[in-house]
């Protein structure tokens, strides 16, 4: 249905949001058909979107662009080196706020929460990995459905979280925020910026 709603005319029955394009408005409309028309040719699995084949081809083609720089092992997606470094590291982020207890992985914390309260968790249908917060599950279901709700009003590129969005959007905003005064660089970020003060200036 296309209505009159400033640049975005093309409206979804279903839940009413709007989209910019017909084609976007179609790509979303699989949410809520389950429409997956992009296959893999190795295993058969279905996919909303091509990018979401693209990314799981990978398993196939092991294809290894991230590699560890302590020990050289290559990973096929960033997020299990992120992973893999913090042996090397030993760190550990996710806190249990029951104990304290620190550990590396968020789904070893999970596990553990459960045991410590017999909290009902949120699990998911398709890899059964289990959430302890509903917002986070509701996240992590995007990599499976290839949903992208957050849409940028500048060039229809979406994205499945908002804060990767509003990063986005710095790229289309002309003047930079942050200026050095040392060697007259503009940044999007303050962290960009603290992050150049600490490089070569101050050696």
């Amino acid at each position: 249905m296309k209505i009159h709603n400033g640049e975005r005319n093309y409206q979804c029955s279903q839940c009413d949001k709007f989209f910019s394009s017909n084609s976007i408005l179609l790509t979303h409309m699989r949410i809520h058909t389950g429409a997956r028309p992009y296959q893999c040719g190795e295993c058969e699995k279905t996919f909303s979107q091509n990018s979401g084949l693209i990314n799981h081809m990978r398993k196939h083609t092991m294809e290894k662009s991230y590699k560890c720089s302590d020990c050289h092992k290559p990973f096929s997606f960033k997020c299990d080196l992120t992973k893999h470094k913090m042996d090397h590291s030993g760190e550990k982020p996710h806190r249990c706020d029951q104990c304290d207890q620190n550990f590396s992985q968020y789904n070893i914390i999970v596990n553990h929460i459960k045991n410590q309260t017999g909290e009902t968790l949120f699990k998911c249908s398709l890899c059964y990995k289990e959430f302890s917060v509903e917002g986070t599950f509701i996240k992590h279901m995007r990599v499976h459905t290839d949903e992208k709700p957050y849409i940028c009003n500048q060039c229809d590129k979406t994205f499945s979280l908002k804060h990767h969005l509003l990063r986005h959007m710095m790229i289309h905003i002309d003047n930079k925020s942050y200026k050095y005064s040392q060697c007259d660089k503009d940044f999007l970020f303050d962290s960009e910026l603290t992050t150049n003060m600490e490089g070569p200036h101050w050696r």
